[in-house]
């Protein structure tokens, strides 16, 4: 949390080449070299579409100083994703 603020992450389906189950695992490392998977949500096909939001993930406390974000998508195709972080 920052300043008092619950810090979620943010995932936006920007284009969809092909709709799947979606897997979002955010990993976070202290060396910039190891990451560890903190939290994951899985996002059904039918929820996996363009111009929307598929996951909103609460950050938990205590994350280590470097974050990536993970998306693999259970059908190939050529989909697009944003990912941010934000208080809401």
């Amino acid at each position: 949390a920052d300043g008092g603020h619950q810090l979620f992450l943010n995932v936006r389906c920007k284009t969809l080449g092909q709709a799947g189950t979606l897997t979002v695992a955010l990993k976070d490392s202290a060396d910039d070299s190891t990451y560890a998977a903190v939290t994951s949500k899985v996002v059904a096909s039918a929820d996996n579409v363009a111009d929307s939001i598929v996951a909103r993930i609460p950050l938990p406390m205590g994350l280590r100083r470097f974050l990536v974000v993970s998306l693999t998508n259970g059908t190939s195709g050529t989909n697009v994703y944003n990912a941010w972080v934000s208080t809401s």
